[in-house]
């Protein structure tokens, strides 16, 4: 499988430190902060569905490794009023009505955790299942429960629309990049081969509403 590996630097060895000497290179030697749109209008109900798609270079918290593709999906009637909003976190995410979240005019207002980059609707901290083993596989308790906590303060560097970075569109395919994005996922100092798939790739991408509706199923409180 194809790998994309930041030079220099090789998780669990190094640490966030180096990736931020990296980064502040980058951003010297004349990079940009980018952010990736992708609208999709349905037939049948004429809703949109638009996307922010944010790739980090590495992921520090919960597990290493490098690139972390996140995003946050808006659902917009036909007549492109925004209705609700999906923000990524982690293997899941959560759901609020755009009446109930925190946003500038248009602009939803996104507290992205230290290290993690999950997307919470508000400053805090915020629990996170680690460990969740069901009896049999069958029960909704857990016979174990281990959890830490994520942390979006607001307290870091605040991107503002239009003046700190730029809103770039991914094309459709082709040409789409097939192999990881990263390096794998370390867990406990060992890797593990996982495929940070190109986001057109995704089920989150061809049907991006369907998430959404799904998200209203799990907690809407983040």
């Amino acid at each position: 499988m194809y790998q994309l590996d930041v030079r220099g630097v090789e998780p669990p060895r190094s640490k966030p430190a180096a990736y931020g000497a990296i980064d502040k290179k980058l951003f010297e030697n004349g990079a940009k902060v980018n952010v990736y749109a992708h609208v999709l209008q349905y037939q049948d109900t004429g809703d949109y569905a638009v996307q922010y798609w944010f790739l980090y270079l590495f992921n520090y918290r919960l597990n290493e490794h490098e690139s972390d593709w996140e995003q946050i999906t808006l659902l917009l009637d036909k007549d492109q009023n925004p209705q609700a909003a999906l923000y990524s976190s982690h293997a899941t995410g959560y759901r609020r009505n755009w009446s109930d979240m925190e946003h500038d005019g248009d602009h939803p207002i996104v507290y992205a955790a230290r290290g993690s980059h999950a997307n919470y609707f508000h400053a805090g901290s915020h629990p996170v299942t680690l460990l969740c083993p069901k009896l049999f596989k069958r029960f909704s308790f857990c016979v174990e429960k281990r959890d830490i906590r994520d942390l979006s303060d607001g307290l870091g560097t605040t991107l503002i629309p239009g003046i700190s970075y730029t809103v770039t569109e991914l094309p459709p395919p082709p040409p789409v990049y097939i192999g990881s994005y990263g390096t794998g996922n370390y867990v406990l100092g060992h890797r593990a081969n996982d495929l940070l798939a190109d986001p057109r790739t995704r089920l989150a991408w061809r049907n991006p509403l369907a998430r959404l509706v799904i998200g209203t199923q799990l907690k809407s409180n983040q």
